[in-house]
C-alpha cells in the first residue's frame, strides 16, 4: 500500500511532440522538441514540482520512447511504482502545432492496442485506491476497455471519499462517438467530490456549455467543488455556498498547451480533522501557506472535543501575493459532557497585492456550558504604521515590506518546538519570500 503517496492520477501519457515555429501549421513546421504528456501526467508532473509526493497510474509501451517517459517522469520526482509497459504496443506520440499559440492544433498518433488504455483490475493495491489523500482521474481512461472497468471500479472502491477529482479530458477522436462519452463520463460524475472541466467538456459531462448552469448540474449531481476553465476568460469555482470567477493575468501567450493540466498540479486543498477522544488531550495545530500568482489553497480543520478537560490551540497564517486566493474553514465542536474545555482558534491573512483574496471562516459549535472558548480571523494589507516606523530607520520599501512579511510569517515558525524542522522550514520560508 502506497501510503506516502500524496497524490495518484490515472490516465493518458505520451510523448508530445512540439513545434518550434510560433503560427506555423504542420506543412509548415521545420523542428519539434520532445516533452512528456497526456493530461493526468502532466499534472502528477506539476504536483511533484510543487513538492508533493505524487504517483501516475498508466502504462507505456514497451519501447525505446516508453523507456524515455519513464526515465523523465523519475527525473520529476514522480513515483513511477504504477507505471507499466505493454509488450507489443507503441508509446502514444502527440504532435502540437502553435497554430495560434492561444489554441494550439493536436494530433495524436495512439496506435491500437493503446498501453494507457489496457489498465486492469488490481494493478494498484486497493489500500491506496481509498486511502491515497487526493485520487485524480481523467475522463479518457473512461473510453475503452479495460481501462474504463478497471477506473470504474476504482471509483466505486473509492466510495466518494473527499478529493476524488474527476477531469473530465473529452478528446473526441478518443471516443467511437460524443453520446458513449457523454454516458461514462457522466456516470463517473456521481462517484466524485470534485470536477474539473472547460466549457465543452462540460457540456459532454452534464449537458451544458454554459459555466454558471454547469457548475450548478454539477453540485446537483453531489459534486462538492465544480471548476469550469475558461480558457482567456479565466476560471469558475463553485461550491454550495458560493461562485467566484478569477480572471485571467494579462500576458502574452506563447503557447497554450498544458494550462490546465498546471492549474490542476497547482490546485491544493488540505483537510484536518482531529479528535480529542481522551481526558485531558491536548492539540496544538499550526499552520503557514504563501501563495503568489494565481495559486489557490483550501485549508479545512475539525476539532472535536468529545472528552472533559481537553485543549486545543490552532494558528494559522497566510501570505497572498499577486492574484492568489485562499480559503481557511475552521470548525471546533465542544460536544455534551465536554466540560472544561479550552479552546483557541485563529486565522490571519497578509494581503500583498489588492487582487489576491482571503476567505475565512472560523466556526464553534459548543454543546457544554462550562467552557473557554474563543476564535478571530483578520485579512489585511500590511500596517501602514509599521511600514512607516522601518522607514524611518533608513530601510529601502522592499527592505521593510520584506522583514514585515517575513516576520508574520516567522510568527508560526516560532511556535515549533522542533529545532531542526524549524530550520528547515525557516529556510524555505526565507527563500519563497525573497
Amino acid at each position: 500500500m502506497a501510503g506516502d503517496l500524496e497524490l495518484l492520477t490515472i490516465g493518458r501519457i505520451s510523448v508530445d511532440l512540439y513545434c518550434d515555429e510560433l503560427g506555423a501549421d504542420l506543412r509548415a513546421a521545420r523542428s519539434f522538441q520532445k516533452a512528456v504528456g497526456g493530461s493526468p501526467t502532466n499534472v502528477a508532473i506539476a504536483a511533484a514540482r510543487l513538492g508533493r509526493r505524487a504517483a501516475v497510474y498508466t502504462k507505456v509501451g514497451a519501447d525505446p520512447f516508453g523507456d524515455v517517459v519513464i526515465g523523465e517522469l523519475e527525473d520529476f520526482g514522480v513515483d513511477v511504482r504504477f507505471v507499466g509497459a505493454t509488450q507489443g504496443a507503441l508509446t502514444p506520440l502527440a504532435f502540437a502545432t502553435l497554430d495560434p499559440p492561444e489554441d494550439p492544433k493536436l494530433l495524436f498518433r495512439r496506435e491500437p492496442p493503446v498501453p494507457d488504455l489496457q489498465l486492469e483490475p488490481g494493478e494498484v493495491d486497493p489500500g491506496t485506491v481509498t486511502d491515497v489523500p487526493l485520487l485524480w482521474i481523467s475522463g479518457g481512461s473512461l473510453s475503452a476497455e479495460p481501462s474504463a472497468w478497471t477506473v470504474e471500479e476504482m471509483l466505486r472502491a473509492r466510495a466518494r471519499q473527499r478529493h476524488t477529482i474527476l477531469d473530465l479530458d473529452y478528446r473526441p477522436t478518443f471516443w467511437r462517438s460524443r453520446q458513449e462519452a457523454s454516458a461514462r463520463i457522466g456516470a463517473a460524475v456521481d462517484h466524485v467530490t470534485i470536477a474539473v472541466g472547460n466549457r465543452e467538456e462540460c457540456a459532454v459531462a452534464v449537458g451544458s456549455a454554459d459555466p454558471h448552469e454547469a457548475a450548478r448540474r454539477l453540485l446537483e449531481r453531489g459534486v462538492e467543488l465544480a471548476i469550469v476553465k475558461l480558457g482567456g476568460d479565466g476560471v469558475l469555482l463553485a461550491d454550495a455556498q458560493q461562485e467566484r470567477l478569477i480572471p485571467p493575468p494579462a500576458i502574452e501567450v506563447l503557447c497554450g498547451l498544458g494550462a490546465g493540466d498546471a492549474f490542476g498540479g497547482a490546485l491544493v486543498r488540505n483537510d484536518i480533522n482531529a479528535v480529542l477522544d481522551g481526558p485531558g488531550a491536548e492539540l496544538v495545530l499550526n499552520g503557514l501557506y504563501l501563495l503568489s500568482g494565481a495559486q489557490h489553497a483550501d485549508h479545512h480543520t475539525v476539532i472535536d472535543h468529545a472528552q472533559p478537560h481537553c485543549a486545543s490551540h490552532e494558528f494559522f497564517n497566510g501570505v497572498l501575493a499577486e492574484r492568489a486566493h485562499g480559503v481557511f474553514n475552521g470548525r471546533i465542536i465542544v460536544r455534551p459532557g465536554a466540560q472544561r474545555t479550552d479552546s483557541k482558534q485563529t486565522n490571519n491573512n497578509l494581503l500583498l497585492s489588492t487582487e489576491a483574496r482571503a476567505d475565512s471562516q472560523p466556526q464553534l459549535e459548543i454543546y457544554a456550558d462550562d467552557v473557554k472558548c474563543t476564535h478571530g480571523s483578520t485579512v489585511g494589507p500590511i500596517d501602514q504604521m509599521q511600514l512607516y516606523y522601518l522607514r524611518s530607520r533608513g530601510l529601502s520599501p522592499e527592505a521593510a515590506r520584506s522583514i514585515l512579511t517575513y516576520g508574520f510569517g516567522a510568527e508560526i515558525l516560532d511556535r515549533m518546538r522542533h529545532a531542526e524542522v524549524r530550520g528547515r522550514l525557516d529556510g524555505l520560508v526565507r527563500a519563497r519570500l525573497a
